[in-house]
């Protein structure tokens, strides 16, 4: 689920920020249970700034709840993450 939009601010209008949430529960058939795949939840906020025309700059922010549990091939579970980014896309 997310929800998102333009113009943050009155003076910014061709801004774009989102927010979105997921849950995922996969089957319990095989291989899936075998190979450590488990359940996973995470989340992603985004701001879009444009720069000047044609010039954006993207941070991002997202957390992942590991979906590897137990498992016939897993030997640790990983932690859970944390990542951060920045993109700056020109179009020409």
């Amino acid at each position: 689920a997310g929800i998102g939009g333009t113009g943050v601010f009155d003076l910014r209008p061709r801004d774009r920020f989102g927010i979105g949430i997921y849950h995922l529960e996969p089957s319990n058939n095989f291989p899936l249970p075998q190979l450590g795949v488990d359940e996973e939840t995470g989340f992603e906020i985004f701001y879009n700034a444009e720069i000047w025309r044609g010039v954006n700059l993207t941070a991002d922010l997202q957390y992942i709840d590991s979906a590897f549990g137990k498992g016939l091939f897993v030997t640790s579970t990983p932690d859970n993450a944390w990542v951060g980014g920045l993109r700056l896309r020109i179009v020409l």
